[in-house]
């Protein structure tokens, strides 16, 4: 039916409520205060959010703790084998022979200065040389210098790049003489060692960080172990370094013996037979086959063939990662979350801007076309209708429960298209007229910047009407019915666009789509009509476009009621990546609305080229 004018003279415009007197009714309660013991319980306070952190994003955290698992165990099997073997002695008090015509020395008493003093010959160098040249551990290849990897080369680049390079200083000419003179005759007293010295000292080098010794407890006994490759490799090295120690131990004593004037040929065979016994288990690799009585420590533990490698460790190597994985993805998402300005669930919307959330509207699946119109008559036991529902009573509750003459003007605002403000609004009509009252939805996207309700209901989207349609059971104003009055919204002054709306309140309830806040000057002009506005937005919506919004409203003096947070299908793929860098949004000055209508230039030329063949 065609849309009616009222015939009211200007001077006799319908009165119009003052938006005042809207918020004198306004009954929204202030939201409950947190008791102060809940501001003070830091711990407790930490572990909610940790668990609201776990509960909203458990997923991702799950599958980032899965692959940090699976890179862990990637890494303890690229990692060689590492046998580790271990020999144990302990330190006795053992007299030593004195010259001739003197007595035996006492025993040298134990004690846990000399403990300590016997571990370090053991860690010496000149004991480690011993065992490393008598074994010829220098030409095996696990000791031998490894190339560098990709990671150290990196490392190796950037520390070049980066390191400062010395000031040149400016020397004299006799000081750079006297410099090269000394330097000469350094060089004359150290000679460069040759390559196969520099390799030598490498595997040297690397025989040592492989070999330890340490003291068990507060006892007299000491373990000395040897980790390796090869499992025969470590037990060999392990008990040629304990027959090393005996063997050092029985030669200082045999040569204390033989300095005497008369020597007691025994005595001397005793010694010399357990120092060619210690020398051959040192180049052997094992222990002495005959007792040591005059050593100051016995063996009370042979080295063995490792059976199984102490290192890697899969199991500890795959726990670490499950650990770093969990507290690195707990700090990613706390970081996304202190960074994060989205509104998702509304949860935080109170706090961050002043503005109550009035209902969460979730996503309903598998509607096509016009279905999410009526979301609320086809699936009204829908999570979608529940919340939408719940909107509907916000906003009874906001707008006073006392019946008042004629309907009220409520405006559904957003920020940016693609909030779904289309789609609840024609639901909230349903459930309003629902309830027995009149309703007429208004279409305020007057620039055809988003997809608004006429292109779905209107055919023909070039078709120009001034009728009202009929939306599936509720009153439609299409947009080029308000475009004749494009000039009323315009200009404050003209009381057009107020007679306009004044008539159609009479009749009952309003609700106007308004265009995009951030894109139309004619949503504010249209909004200060409105009894109460509620502004919609989408999880992606940022809690900063949202107090921009509701700032611009406020300075019309609007009734702003609260938020209703909607989650309208496809939003994934409408904002994700692609959107945010211009290429997956279909707005004007777009990369994708620059691209479309260059394909549809096109496209029109090759049609008109070939018209004209023909």
């Amino acid at each position: 039916m065609p849309l009616e004018q009222p015939n009211i003279p200007p001077e006799r415009s319908p009165p119009i409520r003052s938006r005042q007197a809207v918020l004198r009714r306004i009954p929204i309660p202030e939201p409950p205060r947190p008791p102060a013991q809940a501001t003070q319980d830091g711990p407790v306070a930490l572990i909610r959010a940790v668990t609201g952190m776990i509960r909203r994003g458990w997923v991702p955290l799950m599958i980032w703790t899965l692959a940090c698992m699976i890179l862990a165990a990637l890494y303890a099997r690229s990692l060689p084998p590492v046998y580790t073997a271990t020999s144990s002695i302990i330190l006795q008090s053992v007299g030593q022979a004195g010259a001739a015509g003197q007595d035996p020395i006492s025993p040298v008493t134990l004690d846990l200065n000399r403990v300590d003093s016997e571990l370090q010959v053991i860690r010496s160098e000149r004991l480690q040389g011993r065992v490393f040249e008598t074994l010829g551990l220098a030409t095996i290849p696990e000791l031998q210098p490894t190339p560098p990897g990709p990671v150290r080369y990196v490392i190796d680049l950037l520390g070049g790049i980066f390191a400062a390079s010395p000031a040149e200083e400016t020397v004299p000419a006799d000081e750079t003489t006297d410099t090269a003179a000394g330097t000469e005759t350094e060089a004359a007293s150290f000679p460069a060692p040759t390559a196969a010295q520099q390799a030598e000292e490498v595997a040297f080098a690397a025989f040592r960080d492989r070999f330890s010794a340490r003291r068990i407890g507060q006892s007299y006994v000491i373990e000395i172990s040897y980790s390796s490759s090869d499992p025969e490799l470590a037990a060999r090295v392990a008990n040629s370094a304990a027959s090393a120690y005996l063997l050092q131990s029985v030669a200082f004593k045999a040569g204390v013996a033989s300095s005497g004037g008369e020597f007691v040929q025994m005595r001397l065979d005793s010694l010399s037979a357990q120092v060619e016994d210690a020398a051959n288990a040192v180049r052997d690799g094992t222990l002495p086959q005959a007792a040591m009585p005059d050593a100051d420590a016995r063996v009370i533990g042979a080295a063995l063939r490792p059976l199984s490698p102490s290192e890697p460790r899969p199991k500890l190597i795959v726990a670490t990662g499950a650990v770093l994985g969990l507290l690195s993805g707990l700090f990613a998402m706390a970081l996304g979350g202190a960074l994060d300005r989205r509104v998702h669930e509304g949860d935080k919307l109170e706090r961050e801007t002043a503005m109550p959330r009035l209902a969460f509207i979730p996503e309903e699946k598998r509607l096509t076309g016009r279905q999410g119109d009526v979301v609320v008559t086809i699936r009204p036991d829908s999570a979608c209708a529940h919340g939408l529902r719940d909107l509907r009573t916000a906003i009874d509750l906001a707008g006073g429960l006392d019946p008042q003459p004629g309907g009220r003007i409520i405006a559904l605002a957003e920020w940016v298209p693609g909030s779904g403000c289309s789609m609840i609004a024609m639901n909230l009509a349903r459930l309003i007229r629902a309830g027995g009252q009149e309703v007429t939805v208004i279409d305020a996207d007057l620039d055809g910047r988003a997809r608004g309700l006429t292109d779905w209901y209107v055919p023909n989207p070039g078709r120009t009407t001034d009728e009202e349609v009929d939306a599936d059971g509720v009153r439609l104003v299409p947009s080029t019915a308000l475009r004749a009055q494009s000039g009323a919204i315009s200009d404050m002054r003209d009381r057009g666009l107020t007679r306009l709306l004044g008539h159609l309140q009479a009749r009952g309830d309003v609700v106007l789509d308004l265009p995009p806040l951030a894109e139309s000057a004619d949503a504010l002009a249209l909004a200060r009509h409105a009894d109460l506005v509620v502004i919609v937005a989408e999880t992606h919506t940022t809690f900063d476009e949202l107090t921009q919004a509701s700032e611009r409203l406020g300075r019309l003096g609007v009734a702003v009621v609260g938020v209703a947070v909607n989650h309208p299908p496809g939003l994934a793929e409408r904002r994700g990546l692609f959107a945010r860098l211009g290429l997956g949004d279909a707005r004007p000055g777009s990369m994708r609305h620059t691209t479309r209508a260059a394909i549809s230039s096109v496209r029109d030329a090759s049609a008109r080229k070939r018209g004209k063949t023909v």
